[in-house]
C-alpha cells in the first residue's frame, strides 16, 4: 500500500475510534520521524527521579534555612517542576500534561519527605509524646482553636502524656511549674513565630520593633518594656487613681438605678458585660482620653463586638501564622481584623493629636520612652494601640468577671473579703490603693 495512502487509511481509524492524533500523517508521510530510538523508557526514570530528588531537597533546604518569605517558597514551588516537565514531554503528550504529573511527584515526595521526618527519630523532639497527627502539622490545633475549645483539647493531652507534650512539628506545651523561669522569665525563650499569626494591626501601621507584645527579639523586648514599667509606678498609679474612682462611682450609680426601677429592689444582670463595660470605658480613659459611654448607654457602636470577633481569627492563624497574611487579604475573611484594626489606629491618631495636658497611659509611656517617640508620638502610640486595647479591658474583664463569679459561689470567702475591706475604709470613704495594697487576703483573692 502507498506510504500516502497508509497514512490516510490510518487517520480515518483513528478518528472512527476517538484516537486521532493531528500529526499522525505528518509520522506515516516520514518514517524517520515515527521510528526513533527507543530512550522514551530512560527519559521517564531520569525526568520522575529529578522530580523526586527536587521535593526532598526543597525540604532539606528549607528545613536548615527557615525561610520566612512564604511567597518566595510558594514561587519556588511552583516553577522546580518545569524542568522534569520539559523532560517527560514528547510530541504525543502536551506539556500542559507533563507540567501536572511533575507537579504531583513533586509535591507527593515534598509532603511525604516532611511527615517521614517529623515521624522519625531523626526529629529534635522525636522524644517527646503526642498525637501523631498533632506532630505532623498544627492544622489540628486551628481546627481545635477555631471552635473555641484549644483549652480544653491541649487539657486532655497532658492528662494523657504528662507534663510534656508535643503539640505541633517543632512545639512542645510544658506545665512543669518549675520550668516556668526558663521559658517566660527575663532571661527566657524569645517569642516564636505564632506572635506573626496574632497580630492584629494592619501591615502598613504595625511596626514590630515597636510594639512590646508583638516583638520577639529579648534585647529589644527589654528596652520597650522599661516605659512601661515606669508608667505603672506608684506615681503614675495616683494619676490614674482619680479616673478609676470616677468610673467605678458611676458604676455603682448605674446599678443602684437598675435596682431602684425594678419590682422588689432588685434586678438580674449580666455581670460579665457590665465589668466589660466599665474596663471598656476606664481603658479610654486611661489610655486614649476618650469617653466610649458604655456603661451608659452600652455598646451601641460594637466596640466591645468588633473587639470580641478581632480576637477569633488569631486564634486560628497563630497555628499557621504562614497563612496569616493570606488571610488578612482576604475581604471577607479578614474584614473583622481590619474594622478593630482601623479602630484601634483612630483612637491612636485621636490621642496623639490630643494636646491635653492630662497625665494618662501614654502621657507616662511617652516620657519614660526614647527622644524620638516623643517628638513623634504616632507611630509609637499606634504600636502599642492593640496591647492597650486588649489589656486595658479584655483581660481586665475577664479577671472581674472571674473574681466576682468565684466570690458569689463561695459565700464563706465573700463574707471575709468583705469585712476585710469595710476594716479598711475611714466611715464611707473609699480605702486608698496604698491601704489596699496591705490586705493580704484581697491579694490571694485576686
Amino acid at each position: 500500500m502507498p506510504r500516502e495512502a497508509l497514512a490516510n487509511w490510518a487517520c480515518q481509524r483513528a478518528e472512527k475510534n476517538g484516537d486521532c492524533h493531528p500529526r499522525a500523517y505528518k509520522y506515516f508521510k516520514n518514517p524517520q520521524l515515527f521510528y526513533r530510538p527507543n530512550t522514551m523508557t530512560f527519559s521517564v526514570q531520569q525526568a520522575l527521579l529529578l522530580d523526586f530528588l527536587a521535593g526532598i531537597g526543597l525540604h532539606l533546604y528549607c528545613q536548615r534555612y527557615e525561610p520566612e518569605k512564604y511567597w518566595a517558597v510558594l514561587g519556588v514551588v511552583s516553577l522546580l517542576p518545569i524542568l522534569p516537565a520539559y523532560l517527560l514531554s514528547s510530541d504525543f503528550t502536551s506539556f500542559s500534561h507533563c507540567f501536572f504529573l511533575a507537579s504531583v511527584v513533586f509535591l507527593c515526595s515534598l509532603f511525604t519527605s516532611i511527615i517521614l521526618y517529623r515521624l522519625s527519630p531523626l526529629h529534635p523532639l522525636a522524644k517527646y509524646p503526642g498525637p501523631p497527627l498533632w506532630r505532623i502539622t498544627k492544622f489540628s490545633a486551628a481546627w481545635y482553636g477555631a471552635q473555641g475549645r484549644y483549652h480544653i483539647k491541649l487539657k486532655a493531652l497532658h492528662d494523657r502524656y504528662g507534663h510534656i507534650v508535643r503539640i505541633g512539628p517543632n512545639e512542645l506545651s510544658i506545665i512543669e511549674k518549675d520550668m516556668i523561669p526558663f521559658i517566660l522569665g527575663p532571661k527566657g525563650m524569645p517569642k516564636g513565630p505564632l506572635w506573626e499569626g496574632r497580630r492584629l494591626l494592619p501591615s502598613k501601621n504595625y511596626n514590630v520593633n515597636n510594639s512590646l507584645i508583638g516583638v520577639r527579639d529579648l534585647q529589644r523586648h527589654s528596652a520597650l518594656r522599661g516605659p512601661w514599667n515606669k508608667a505603672f509606678g506608684t506615681g503614675p498609679l495616683k494619676d490614674y487613681q482619680e479616673m478609676l474612682l470616677a468610673r467605678a462611682n458611676f458604676l455603682q450609680t448605674k446599678l443602684e438605678q437598675r435596682c431602684e426601677s425594678s419590682e422588689g429592689g432588685t434586678d438580674r444582670i449580666d455581670l460579665t458585660e457590665w465589668m466589660t463595660f466599665f474596663a471598656f470605658d476606664f481603658m479610654g480613659d486611661i489610655a486614649f482620653s476618650s469617653d466610649f459611654s458604655l456603661l451608659a448607654i452600652g455598646d451601641l457602636h460594637g466596640f466591645v463586638k468588633n473587639m470580641a470577633a478581632a480576637q477569633w481569627l488569631p486564634t486560628i492563624l497563630q497555628h499557621v501564622p504562614w497563612l496569616a497574611k493570606l488571610a488578612r487579604a482576604t475581604p471577607f475573611v479578614g474584614g473583622t481584623l481590619r474594622k478593630f484594626g482601623d479602630f484601634a489606629v483612630e483612637q491612636a491618631r485621636r490621642r496623639a493629636a490630643n494636646t491635653t495636658l492630662k497625665k494618662d497611659l501614654f502621657y507616662h509611656l511617652l516620657q519614660a520612652a526614647d527622644p524620638d517617640s516623643t517628638s513623634n508620638p504616632l507611630p509609637f502610640i499606634i504600636s502599642n494601640a492593640v496591647l492597650t486595647i486588649l489589656a486595658g479591658s479584655d483581660t481586665t474583664s475577664s479577671a472581674l468577671s472571674s473574681t466576682f463569679y468565684y466570690l458569689l459561689r463561695n459565700p464563706g470567702t465573700y463574707k471575709r473579703l468583705q469585712g476585710d475591706i469595710d476594716d479598711s475604709c475611714e466611715g464611707d470613704e473609699i480605702p486608698s490603693p496604698d491601704r489596699l495594697a496591705h490586705l493580704p487576703y484581697l491579694d490571694a483573692v485576686m
